[in-house]
């Protein structure tokens, strides 16, 4: 397997999470700047948890 298990689990969640047709849904009811940090927030929680599981699960640390 190439990819950690990390990767694997934020690709799994941030995939759906961030996909076109929700950040097109979420600016039909929300400001920009609001779903900027949206995006960005999900972005840094999902990095940190793909952190977390490879530190933790996977034992390491890519």
């Amino acid at each position: 397997n190439q990819f950690s298990v990390g990767a694997i689990v934020v690709f799994l969640i941030l995939g759906p999470m961030i996909d076109i047709k929700n950040v097109f849904m979420l600016s039909s009811g929300f400001k920009k700047g609001f779903i900027i940090k949206l995006l960005l927030l999900i972005f840094a929680v999902c990095f940190i948890s793909g952190c977390l599981v490879n530190i933790f699960i996977a034992g390491r640390m890519v």
